[in-house]
């Protein structure tokens, strides 16, 4: 196993430099290396190998190189039914099927829903069993790259901004955990492509029309929202500005005002129905409202986005700057993916 884990290394090193064709490479060699040989692998090296694949999936929209197996150190074990009944109707209800989103994503985005819910679970859980999470990740991260592909290809503009929202968050959330490097950029340039350009009131339209619900597509654009910052603290220095691309600033503003959303609390109810973990969604409800809504009166602030875009995510930074991070992580160890 020692020369599948130096190429991982290898692999780490391109990826982490942004050298994604060289990266790509290693794991060509890594199919080649492990063909056949996958219950040979010991768990230690299982981690490193999925990761040198799976991380690229976030860059590039193609499907997992290496065969899907889950080391049995690391197999999923249901959470005692603790999502399910709400993963099994709510995706069944907000999503119908028929003209916007197809039978088949349907069900695939009821399972990732689910899986998505039980992974920031075990994250927020300091008690849970980590060597679960692990294998939940690679689960999620796989499905989540095969249904890229296929919406890619043949998707409506809903099952693709869906599944964005579904890549922003499990990347964002699992920041800590699992290793990525220009993850959340890729995510929202491929958001930009296909709703950058749209009037918010043209994408609203359709998406009620065809969806019957907001709540939805709310929650992927937060998750944008987030990825944004996330974005930003990873390349600019804390004293810059931390602003919203204009787009998506626009987008957000229309929606919140749309729904009458009018305080912290009712941002997070609303994306409670959906997958939501503690650091990456709560501080996002909480932070919103810091700079964008005037309280006294209920309406959103139009004085001056440009100024109080800082002020909406403020709070969030502390979450995924990464020196603090490693401060929280002294404070309060947790183990991580070792990458």
């Amino acid at each position: 196993m020692n020369a599948v884990a130096a190429v991982c290394l290898l692999n780490r090193i391109a990826f982490t430099e942004k050298e994604y064709g060289t990266a790509d490479h290693h794991v060509r060699a890594l199919r080649k290396l492990t063909a056949g040989r996958e219950w040979e692998i010991p768990g230690f090296c299982w981690v490193l190998l999925i990761w040198a694949d799976l991380h690229l999936t976030g860059v590039q929209v193609r499907a997992p190189y290496l065969a899907y197996h889950v080391h049995p150190d690391f197999r999923y074990r249901p959470l005692n039914g603790r999502f399910q009944s709400d993963a099994d109707t709510y995706f069944q209800e907000v999503l119908p099927g028929g003209l916007a989103v197809s039978a088949q994503f349907r069900d695939t985005a009821t399972q990732l829903y689910q899986r998505l819910r039980e992974l920031a679970y075990s994250y927020d859980v300091r008690d849970f069993e980590w060597n679960i999470s692990r294998g939940m990740s690679y689960e999620i991260a796989y499905r989540l790259a095969e249904t890229q592909v296929t919406v890619d290809m043949s998707g409506t503009l809903e099952e693709e901004i869906i599944t964005i929202g579904c890549q922003m968050h499990f990347w964002g959330m699992s920041k800590p955990f699992v290793p990525q490097s220009g993850i959340q950029s890729f995510q929202m340039q491929r958001l930009s492509q296909l709703i950058a350009a749209m009037p918010p009131s043209t994408l609203f339209t359709r998406w009620l029309e065809h969806t019957g619900n907001l709540d939805l597509l709310l929650w992927c654009l937060c998750n944008a929202a987030g990825s944004a910052l996330h974005q930003q603290s990873d390349n600019i220095s804390s004293t810059s500005s931390h602003q919203l691309p204009a787009w998506l600033q626009y987008h957000v503003t229309y929606i919140i005002e749309l729904l009458g959303v009018v305080d912290p609390e009712d941002l997070e109810s609303r994306l409670h129905k959906l997958p939501f973990a503690e650091d990456w969604n709560r501080a996002a409800c909480r932070s919103f409202f810091s700079g964008t809504l005037a309280l006294d009166d209920r309406t959103l602030s139009k004085t001056s986005m440009s100024e109080t875009t800082l002020g909406l995510f403020r709070d969030l930074r502390l979450i995924f700057d990464p020196c603090v991070h490693r401060v929280k992580q002294v404070e309060q160890p947790r183990p991580i993916f070792v990458s």
